[in-house]
C-alpha cells in the first residue's frame, strides 16, 4: 500500500498478522490496522532496549500531533501503550 502511494490512516488491511493470545483480547472490534501490525513488531525486535526507544518515539509523535491523527482511526485501543509494553 505505501510503495503505490495509499494510506494506513483510517484503512482497514485485507490482511493481517496472526497474533499471540495475550495481544488477541486487546484488539478492538477486531479490525487490522497498523495497530495490529505494531503488535506483530514487538515480536520481531532486535532487542528491548530498540523497542523501548521505538515506543518513546511513537508516543511523542501521536501526541505531538494529536490535532491532526486519531489513534482510534489507526485501530489503537485506548491503552494501547500497555500492549506496547516488553
Amino acid at each position: 500500500m505505501c510503495a503505490h502511494k495509499n494510506k494506513l490512516y483510517n484503512t482497514e488491511l485485507d490482511i493481517g498478522p496472526k497474533l499471540c493470545f495475550p495481544d488477541k483480547q486487546s484488539t478492538p472490534n477486531g479490525k487490522t490496522g497498523v495497530y495490529k501490525i505494531l503488535l506483530t513488531m514487538k515480536y520481531l525486535r532486535p532487542n528491548d532496549k530498540s523497542w523501548n526507544e521505538f515506543i518513546k518515539k511513537l508516543k511523542f509523535f501521536l501526541t505531538s500531533n494529536e490535532s491532526l491523527i486519531d489513534v482510534k482511526f489507526l485501530h489503537f485501543p485506548l491503552d494501547w501503550e500497555k500492549h506496547f509494553k516488553i
